[in-house]
This record gives C-alpha cells, sequence and structure tokens, in this order.
C-alpha cells in the first residue's frame, strides 16, 4: 500500500512515474486513509410545523368535500372527513403555506392510493408529516396495488416538505419535477423542496426520483434550488427498485439546472442485481440532443449504501447518451459508506464525463450522435469507505466511445478507504 500511495502521490505532482521509494517526500503528506481529516460538512435543518396545519382524519383517499379551497374543505369536508387527497386538491387550488398532518386516531393507518394515485403537489409550499407522535419516524403508510407505473407521491413545485411517510409498492417512491402529468411549467425556479425521515419498501424502480428524463419533463428549462434529501431508508429486495436516488436532468432545449442540492444520512439497500443498479445517481445532461444541464454546488455525505454484486454505489456523470454541453461544477461526495450485499462491486463511486453516444441506445441512428463538451470540475471525493469491488473502488473516466471534447478539472480524491484488494481508476478514450 505503501508503494501504491507513493505512486500516486507523486504522479500527481510531477507528472511523471517515479522510482518506487519507502521514504515520501513532504509535500506528499501521510500516509494512509487515517491520516487525513475531511473537511466539515453542514447538512441544513429540516424545517416542520410551518404554515396553517389541515389535519387528515380519515384513511382513504375519497373526494367528497369540498376542495375550492382549504378553508371550503374544513367548513364541508364531506360526511367521512377530511381524507389526504382532499387535502392535497384544496391546497393545490388555494396557494399558501400548508400543513398536512394527521389525526392521532390513524396512527398506524394505511392508505391506498388508488388507481388514480395522489394528485400532485403544484401548489406549493405544501408540508405533509407522517409523524403523528413525534418520533421522527413514519406513522401513516401509502400503499398501492397497482403492479406499475404508480408514484407515491409527486412534487410539481416549490416550497414542499415530505416527512416521516412510509411508501410502498410503488413504481416511483417520490418524484420531483417540473412536470410530471401536470402541465409544464417553462422557465420556473423551485427553490426548498426537502424529502426526509421516509421509510421506502417494495420499490419497483426508482426510490426517490428528481427530475428523471421523460416525455412530460424534458423541455421545461427550470431552476431546481435548494433540493435537501435527507435521513431517508430505502430498502429493496432482488425485485428491485434499481434506483434508490436518482437525478437526471436531459432538457433538449437547454437551460435545466440543479443548484445547492444536498443528499445525506440516507441508507440505501438495493439487492437487485444487474447493471442498472445504482444507490444514488446523478446524471447532468442526458438521452439524444440533451444539452446545456448543469448541477452547481451538490453534496453526498454520509449515506450508508449497499447494492448487489457487480453494481454501482455512486455514479456521478456529466454528458450520457449523446448529451453535450453539460456542465457539473461543485461537486462533494464525503464519508459515505458503500457495500456489496454479495460479492463484489463493479465500482463504488464512478465520475464520467462523456458516457456513451447514440448508438448505445439506437443502434440503428445514423450519424450517431456523440457526448461531447461535457465538464466537470471542482470535484472531492473525500473519505469514503467502500467494500470489495471487481474493478475500482473509484473509477474516473473522461471521455467514451468516440466521444471527443470532454474534460474532468480540479479533481481530488483523499483520505478514501478501500478494503480488500481495489485500485484507483482513471481512463479516457
Amino acid at each position: 500500500m505503501r508503494h501504491v500511495m507513493v505512486g500516486l502521490c507523486c504522479l500527481l505532482a510531477v507528472g511523471a512515474h517515479p522510482a518506487l521509494a519507502d521514504t515520501l517526500p513532504a509535500y506528499c503528506g501521510a500516509v494512509g486513509a487515517k491520516s487525513y481529516t475531511p473537511p466539515t460538512v453542514i447538512i441544513p435543518p429540516v424545517v416542520l410545523n410551518r404554515g396553517t396545519v389541515i389535519t387528515v382524519t380519515n384513511a382513504t383517499v375519497a373526494v367528497n368535500g369540498d376542495t375550492s379551497s382549504v378553508a371550503a374543505l374544513v367548513a364541508n369536508p364531506g360526511p367521512d372527513g377530511i381524507s389526504i387527497q382532499e387535502a392535497i386538491m384544496a391546497t393545490n387550488n388555494d396557494p399558501g403555506t400548508w400543513n398536512i398532518q394527521f389525526a392521532p386516531a390513524l396512527k398506524g393507518s394505511i392508505i391506498d392510493t388508488g388507481n388514480q394515485g395522489l394528485a400532485g403537489l403544484t401548489g406549493g409550499n405544501v408540508t405533509i408529516n407522517g409523524d403523528i407522535d413525534g418520533d421522527g419516524q413514519p406513522d401513516i403508510t401509502l400503499t398501492t396495488s397497482l403492479s406499475t407505473g404508480s408514484t407515491g407521491v409527486s412534487v410539481y413545485s416549490g416550497g414542499n416538505t415530505l416527512y416521516a411517510l412510509a411508501l410502498q409498492n410503488f413504481w416511483y417512491g417520490v418524484w420531483i419535477g417540473p412536470a410530471g402529468w401536470a402541465t409544464p411549467v417553462i422557465g420556473a425556479t423551485f427553490s426548498n423542496t426537502t424529502v426526509s425521515n421516509l421509510v421506502l419498501t417494495g420499490i419497483q424502480f426508482t426510490g426517490i426520483g428528481v427530475n428523471p428524463p421523460s416525455p412530460w419533463s424534458a423541455d421545461c428549462q427550470s431552476n431546481w434550488d435548494h433540493i435537501l434529501i435527507t435521513g431517508n431508508t430505502i430498502s429493496g429486495n432482488a425485485a428491485g427498485p434499481a434506483l434508490g436516488i436518482d437525478l437526471a436532468l436531459g432538457s433538449t432545449a437547454g437551460g435545466d439546472m440543479w443548484q445547492h442540492t444536498t443528499i445525506a444520512n440516507n441508507n440505501i439497500v438495493l439487492p437487485m442485481p444487474g447493471a442498472r443498479t445504482v444507490g444514488i445517481a446523478m446524471s447532468v445532461g442526458t438521452g439524444l440532443g440533451a444539452m446545456n444541464n448543469q448541477a452547481l454546488d451538490t453534496l453526498i455525505a454520509n449515506n450508508i449504501i449497499s447494492v448487489a454484486g457487480g453494481t454501482i454505489g455512486i455514479r456521478i456523470a456529466a454528458g450520457g447518451g449523446a448529451a453535450s454541453a453539460s456542465l457539473m461544477d461543485g461537486m462533494r461526495v464525503i464519508g459515505n459508506q458503500i457495500n456489496p450485499v454479495t460479492g463484489g462491486l463493479a465500482s463504488g463511486i464512478d465520475l464520467v464525463t462523456g458516457d456513451a453516444a447514440s448508438d448505445d441506445a439506437d443502434p440503428s441512428l445514423r450519424p450517431i450522435q456523440y457526448s461531447e463538451n461535457n465538464i466537470a470540475r471542482n470535484i472531492a471525493i473525500l473519505s469514503n469507505t467502500i467494500g470489495e469491488a471487481g474493478c475500482c473502488g473509484i473509477f474516473v473516466v473522461a471521455a467514451c466511445c468516440g466521444n471527443a471534447n470532454n474534460t474532468i478539472d480540479n479533481l481530488s480524491i483523499l483520505g478514501n478507504t478501500l478494503t480488500g484488494m481495489q485500485l484507483i481508476g482513471g481512463a479516457s478514450a
């Protein structure tokens, strides 16, 4: 290990492969991850008890009250009281600052969202708090009997907080996006979105998705500012989900952006095998025609990630599948623990620019479109602990598959602990 550390340090320092030595130059610093002190990370607090309280009093999604406004619903809730569906619909029709809570008698309730699912949050500034007794754990469960295509909670606006809900059996647990099934909002800024203390089980594809690429959310040119995803538990099995937390921008009009994103203190277990499985994935610019997408100031910290053998713990990409001119600036990956459920990881942490051309998804398309002019800069991979990996604990690639002019600039890899026989790998093609 000493010789490996010597080679890496001096190669970075002077750009040439040195003779092996038993004594390090002073400028290389001390040997080993334990000699490195990582910077302090600050996780934004979760803000609850904000806004006027709306109390849900029945464990259904029935709509038989007046949802034209919150005041109208409170005055005319229907014969069975207020459902969570009615509460969401009323806040959508009556923008303000609202706090949806649940009556103490509903503790332990399971609410089936039915064939239609819950209405998306379009009004903004709504908190849904499923913690009835104040212990930070879910007391309300949302579930579905639909086999595919369902979403637990959809967020189509800013200022919303989802806290302490249990979500079961959905295709997507949480979908945060500027459009979804709603009418697209062009050029909007959505600020202060929080997803915290959720417990997700039986999810089929993605636990928490932020603007997953789709026909409904590709061209909204939106800015998502201050996203906080913290303290969530995502537990899967061999059938899914494939993605624990997935952030993906794919605007073809250009100009979609995240900034000030924090993903911290989540516990993710994904035993599903296969190349699609990733604990935390962040793709800035993905898909044919995507361009000029950006992610600025991102923190991925202190997450515990266990994934199937042959899969990836954290994957960070700028430009993939023919996406171009993507920018990732200011990415910190600090203090995460990544381990295989069985076997060895494909890799613990991947950092990629210019990954795959159009023929990866569509071999018949001509001419082939390439992923070009993508940039990842000011990246820090610090003090992560990574279990046995078949390839590399940390793998960095600047361009593959015929793509040109892709850049990784100002990358720091310090203080990481790689167990077993592993490498820190890098490549370009």
